[in-house]
């Protein structure tokens, strides 16, 4: 499997990371898994590694993949950190993703580094 995600800490953080290639049915089992988790624990942030992810997608089709998934989310009070994959053809695509999901009025900013993400999202930023 290449994500794995566990919910940690007091204020509980969804944390999965992702590595080498994830298909659409494995980003729509991730989804619905980390949503079920943050639904059960409460939580409302979510710290997205794809820093291990390789480049398998163009813009326009992880664009394609993730939209469908926008309706699972129903709660816009969510915050996600999503941190860039370190291979460049795999981070403009999810950099992308980033700008998309924030037009779309989620609460999103995109990171390149975890330790970055884990103080600038869940220790509190807007």
């Amino acid at each position: 499997m290449p994500w794995t995600c566990p919910c940690q800490g007091d204020a509980p953080v969804v944390d999965s990371e992702h590595r080498g290639h994830l298909s659409t049915p494995e980003l729509r089992e991730m989804t619905t898994e980390t949503l079920g988790l943050a639904h059960e624990a409460g939580a409302r942030h979510f710290l997205d590694d794809g820093s291990g992810l390789e480049p398998n997608d163009s813009a326009v089709d992880l664009f394609e993949r993730v939209t469908p998934l926008d309706r699972l989310i129903t709660d816009r009070n969510l915050r996600e950190a999503p941190v860039l994959p370190r291979h460049p053809e795999a981070a403009a695509p999810v950099q992308l993703d980033g700008t998309a999901c924030r037009n779309r009025g989620a609460r999103v900013r995109v990171f390149r580094m975890r330790d970055e993400a884990r103080r600038g999202r869940i220790g509190g930023a807007r």
